[in-house]
């Protein structure tokens, strides 16, 4: 067994003597094909800077079980592929101070603000297991692909649970970042709940990505495209598929899809922030300048300003919160429901990740829409 020093240079698979470790500068992997097992080990920083692992350039590391605590950004990957993060927690990374700012979705990666994981440039990663919470932001990946993330938990989050900026082909199944709010305040002892935070957020054209089973209750917005950046430019986030998630208890809106094209909402779940019923007076999903978006099994009516909501409840079926089996989708303002099969997915355990995306989502695509 290793003991971890500070700015320790690691080239083989080692497994860290378990402890609590002061290490202010991190450890660096410096190989491709190996396998850190923390064992345990808790590594400390100081005043939530710099990064407690880095992973850059290499190729097929796994690092597990191991917590990070006080840095800016607990493990760091770029230019990396084959990465697999298991069963580690991080905690207590930089965060901006509570009740304050309104926050900025696109801050380019050299502004990235702190957060558990950050992924840059990574391909073909795993990410399962970890726990993110109590932090600012759970996981941050920018420019990245066929990203895997099963069963990880970023709950109490002041940002984002999970962060994707211009991230492609990922597949994220059974996570969970509830609570992920924030306030800020304004004049006249009034404020914005919410203020731009989202359970799972997707910015700068993040498409062709498949939601499955994720858990975003009580966040500023449970799931959040962003589809026009700051400068005007649309940048749309598209062709995504959400099925089977539940984004409920917004303040502001469970899903919410702008200035982005064919995305699918599937079989997901909106309550009433306040009572135990559904979105009628928050929305449910909000599709702003959106186009040929499929929604399943949600009602809706316009609302003016390009926002809609729920409040035809006679057309959900007989679980009223959950939406399952039928179409619902505006064009032209007229409203066109209809029941419907679900999309026939098979054999998608054989295929590798990145098909497995292209497939759920091509068999989801393959509905005809009425005209």
């Amino acid at each position: 067994m290793l003991t971890p020093t500070n700015l320790l240079r690691i080239d083989r698979d080692v497994t860290f003597e378990p402890g609590i470790y002061f290490l202010p500068d991190g450890l660096h992997i410096t190989a491709s094909d190996l396998t850190v097992d923390g064992n345990g080990a808790t590594l400390v920083g100081t005043g939530q800077e710099g990064r407690g692992i880095s992973i850059i350039g290499q190729h097929g590391v796994t690092i597990r079980n191991v917590t990070l605590l006080n840095y800016r950004h607990g493990i760091y990957a770029a230019e990396a592929c084959q990465l697999a993060i298991e069963h580690c927690a991080v905690h207590q990374t930089a965060e901006l101070a509570a009740n304050s700012a309104f926050l900025n979705i696109w801050r380019p990666v050299e502004q990235a603000y702190g957060g558990g994981i950050l992924l840059h440039r990574v391909e073909d990663a795993l990410l399962t297991g970890n726990d993110l919470q109590h932090q600012m932001n759970g996981l941050l990946a920018y420019h990245s692909r066929y990203l895997k993330l099963e069963n990880n938990i970023a709950n109490h989050c002041s940002g984002f649970g999970f962060y994707f900026h211009d991230t492609h082909a990922s597949l994220v199944v059974d996570n969970c970042a509830d609570f992920c709010c924030r306030y800020q305040p304004r004049a006249q002892e009034q404020g914005h709940m919410g203020a731009d935070s989202a359970g799972f957020l997707l910015v700068a054209g993040s498409s062709n990505n498949v939601f499955q089973r994720n858990q975003a209750r009580m966040c500023g917005d449970g799931f959040f495209l962003a589809g026009l950046s700051p400068d005007g430019k649309r940048r749309g986030c598209n062709d995504n598929l959400f099925e089977g998630n539940d984004g409920s208890y917004s303040p502001n809106n469970a899903f919410e899809a702008t200035f982005s094209r064919g995305n699918t909402f599937w079989n997901n779940r909106a309550m009433h922030p306040l009572q135990h019923r559904p979105a009628y007076l928050v929305y449910a999903i909000r599709r702003g300048f959106s186009q040929n978006e499929r929604i399943c099994a949600l009602a809706e009516s316009f609302d003016g300003g390009g926002q809609e909501r729920i409040d035809s409840p006679d057309l959900l079926d007989e679980s009223p919160a959950v939406f399952r089996y039928r179409l619902f989708i505006r064009r032209r303002r007229r409203e066109i429901a209809m029941p419907m099969a679900r999309p026939r997915v098979e054999r998608l355990r054989d295929l590798a990740l990145h098909e497995t995306v292209r497939a759920i989502h091509h068999a989801h695509r393959k509905i005809a829409l009425p005209r």
